[in-house]
């Protein structure tokens, strides 16, 4: 007879307890199941969101950058490129050709006015005042000769020993002698001259900035002006030249005050005032050529490209826009103003061209919102979104 089992058996309508690993599954599908539908859900929400916010901005007044118009009455800071040049500069040619026979200057060597530069060796000047001055000899000793002949027949012909005609004829050749004689000297100042153009002098005092020749090269001189053997710079003082466009020109006034700085270097300006203008404008630029003096020592070498800065005076009160608010239509120059969110063209006179600013004569009042880059399409009337920012003081 077989054991029972001690085991209590289950209640009437209970279920044995599911296994663990059928749990497990089940939830692994759950999981499975959210991630796959929100894969396929999310992009489409936001792809809906995009949809709606793009609509929601196309719909919307298109949207735009404003600066304002603010008026001013100080002067308005300008500069302007420059010119630094030595006060005066030359070259020492030579009018003579011949061969180099000393250079008694070098690169930056300083000179004195009157100071040999360089010596010529030109052979066939020396011979031609040897055989100058010969003649100059002889022409001096015809004419004692010839003053005493003609003085003796005149005394003769007082007594009656020769004729009237030749004593007449003993004094033209007297004078002939003369004339002879005064050519000859003045053909010795002609080759002794041309001998002095073997030295070249400074006609200056300055700085040698230029050395062209050497000892024993040969220097030939053509039709123009010369040969250039050296150049001479006065550097201890600068001439500045400046060109101010024409808008600007009838304000700026001998004696104002200006700044001239290096490009490289622009913390380093050196004061100086105007010290003359053209007066006129140039036809082929429509600008006007004007002048500033520096002192040579002051940092700014010659020939050097550098910036003058100066403050131009307003005569009167203008208004400043930004100058990429102008548009320029077949009406002329027009702006697209702002008021209550609403477009509106409108027509301006402009003033100077500063650059980045315009000043306007007629058209707007001060504070006025200005659309900044107008586009072609803006039409009259337009409803728009304002974004601010205000026009460069």
């Amino acid at each position: 007879m077989s054991a029972r089992s001690t085991e209590p058996l289950p209640e009437h309508g209970s279920l044995p307890a599911p296994a663990t690993g059928s749990a497990l599954r089940w939830v692994i599908a759950f999981v499975l199941l959210a991630g796959l539908l929100a894969i396929g859900l999310v992009p489409k929400l936001r792809q809906k969101d995009a949809v709606t916010a793009a609509t929601t901005e196309a719909s919307a007044p298109r949207r735009v950058v404003v600066g304002k118009a603010l008026p001013t009455e100080g002067p308005f800071s300008l500069t302007l490129p420059g010119s630094a040049n030595a006060f005066r500069a030359t070259g020492a040619y030579a009018k003579a050709s011949g061969f180099v026979r000393k250079v008694h200057v070098d690169l930056g060597d300083r000179v004195k006015q009157g100071q040999v530069l360089v010596e010529l060796e030109i052979p066939e000047t020396d011979e031609e005042l040897r055989r100058v001055r010969a003649q100059v000899e002889e022409a001096e000793a015809n004419v004692g000769l010839f003053e005493g002949n003609a003085a003796r027949s005149e005394k003769l012909g007082k007594d009656g020993i020769v004729s009237t005609l030749a004593s007449e004829q003993a004094r033209q050749q007297a004078n002939t002698a003369r004339a002879a004689a005064k050519t000859t000297r003045a053909e010795l100042q002609r080759v002794s001259a041309l001998q002095g153009y073997q030295r070249i002098v400074a006609p200056f005092a300055g700085v040698v900035t230029r050395r062209l020749v050497e000892p024993g090269q040969l220097v030939t001189v053509g039709g123009g002006p010369g040969a250039l053997l050296v150049e001479i710079s006065d550097t201890d003082r600068l001439r500045v030249f400046f060109d101010v466009p024409q808008v600007m020109a009838g304000d700026l006034a001998v004696g104002q005050k200006v700044s001239v700085f290096n490009t490289t270097d622009p913390s380093h300006a050196v004061e100086s005032t105007v010290v003359r203008t053209s007066g006129a404008l140039d036809l082929s630029t429509r600008t006007m050529r004007a002048e500033v003096d520096l002192d040579g020592k002051a940092g700014i070498l010659a020939g050097a490209f550098v910036s003058v800065r100066l403050a131009i005076p307003r005569k009167h009160p203008v208004l400043l826009i930004p100058a990429s608010a102008l548009a320029v239509r077949k009406e002329g120059p027009i702006v697209a103003r702002v008021v209550a969110d609403k477009v509106t063209w409108v027509p301006v006179s402009i003033g100077r061209d500063l650059g980045k600013e315009l000043e306007i004569v007629a058209g707007l009042a001060a504070q006025d919102r200005l659309v900044l880059n107008p586009p072609d399409d803006l039409i009259d009337g337009e409803a728009v979104r304002v974004t601010e920012r205000e026009a460069a003081k």
